[in-house]
């Protein structure tokens, strides 16, 4: 029976199931040295992807579920492993022929996922390097318009100190004129009252030559 089996040591003095926990601790090792025990998922920039960024995002996506599909395949190999669905041997040869058929199954089964992982970093590799390149162009851009926006404030700042200058300017001028026009508005008031006061003088001088004239024709 297969507990006869398992039990019996083999020919190096260990238990077959000494030699196969130990085989199950390395090939779990040797999995979470290949990335499988809980794959990291790439960090993403947590900002909203524009229309270019879509279709890379996209394909993150479809390569991630990929991952998360492949995960489950060292998990199925342990099941077996854990002792579930073990079959009964009839002999040795046959035990050994069962765990080398199921070996050869998950090592090619492991190699198709390990390649599909490389596969998977290789995309994600150039799927960051080009949000990297992005990122920078977005930098890039966004200096050039804080610079824009520095330069278009310090304009602003020149420009209303200037137009504060010709306000003053304006308004200095402005009072001058107006204390001109009110000196000329005197000036016009006391021509005014002078010819009044010329025109009064002049009809008195007439009024006294003509009292004159009739005196004198008279006399």
């Amino acid at each position: 029976m297969a507990s006869d089996t398992l039990g019996a040591p083999d020919v190096s003095g260990r238990s077959p199931v000494r030699g196969y926990a130990e085989w199950r601790s390395g090939l779990r090792k040797g999995a979470e040295l290949n990335g499988w025990a809980g794959l990291a998922r790439p960090a993403e920039r947590r900002r909203r992807p524009s229309g270019g960024e879509h279709a890379l995002l996209t394909r993150w996506r479809q390569k991630e579920a990929l991952t998360l599909g492949l995960s489950k395949i060292i998990p199925e190999a342990f099941l077996i492993m854990d002792g579930e669905d073990i079959p009964d041997f009839s002999s040795l040869k046959e035990e050994t022929a069962y765990w080398k058929e199921l070996s050869l199954k998950y090592k090619q089964s492991f190699q198709e996922a390990r390649d599909e992982l490389v596969e998977f970093q290789e995309g994600s590799r150039e799927l960051e390097a080009e949000l990297e390149a992005q990122l920078v162009q977005a930098e890039q851009r966004n200096r050039d318009l804080q610079a824009d926006n520095q330069r278009l404030k310090y304009e602003v700042e020149a420009l209303k100190e200037k137009l504060e200058h010709q306000y003053a300017q304006s308004y200095k001028q402005v009072s001058v004129l107006e204390d001109d026009l009110s000196q000329t508005r005197a000036i016009k008031e006391q021509l005014h009252k002078y010819v009044r006061e010329l025109e009064q003088a002049n009809d008195d001088l007439e009024r006294a030559k003509r009292y004159r004239m009739l005196c004198t024709a008279g006399g």
